[in-house]
């Protein structure tokens, strides 16, 4: 199972949203077609580029708290000093791949950004 984890500034434009998806895809060599999940953090579900984004892709969107992610922060490569300041977690995008896959997954990207939007995949063997 691969997830696509989704950080993104306020107003994020969908194109943005995948192409940040896109780019982690690209990365590490899988396809956008092999995502199952969209995940973030609760208070960037809602955004409209990122809800559009889940429709295009025919994908679920599915958002952890604050606290979910915070608990992934040690499994997190990347470390934004804003993020870390705002959130106190290295990556939200990272974060929420991570928690979607649970302690057994792992990244295959660390998070591809653009001007708006960051992007982490993460896999786990089916179970």
């Amino acid at each position: 199972m691969i997830v696509a984890g989704i950080g993104c500034r306020k107003g994020a434009t969908t194109e943005s949203i995948l192409d940040a998806i896109e780019a982690a895809a690209e990365a590490s060599r899988t396809q956008i077609k092999d995502v199952v999940l969209l995940v973030t953090m609760d208070d960037k579900v809602g955004e409209a580029g990122m809800i559009e984004a889940a429709k295009r892709l025919r994908l679920p969107l599915h958002a952890f708290d604050l606290a979910v992610l915070r608990a992934e922060d040690r499994r997190v490569v990347t470390r934004s000093p804003i993020t870390l300041a705002r959130y106190g977690i290295g990556s939200i995008a990272e974060a929420a791949a991570l928690a979607a896959v649970g302690q057994h997954g792992q990244l295959l990207t660390a998070r591809f950004m653009n001007d708006q939007a960051a992007c982490a995949l993460a896999w786990k063997e089916d179970e």
